[in-house]
């Protein structure tokens, strides 16, 4: 019973590890602008799209 109880802390660990690492943040619409003109996009006025759409 002891082992299966520190098996399962080890499993919840792991998980609450796994799914907190896993989440992304989103791009401010600079970061979009910025990418956007290094990469020499023609249109880079246009990559802030996305962050309006979220609005």
């Amino acid at each position: 019973m002891n082992s299966l109880r520190i098996k399962l802390i080890i499993f919840l660990l792991n998980l609450f590890i796994v799914t907190n690492l896993s989440i992304a943040f989103g791009w401010h619409d600079e970061t979009h602008l910025a990418v956007a003109k290094a990469a020499g996009y023609s249109k880079w006025y246009n990559a802030v799209g996305a962050d309006m759409t979220k609005e």
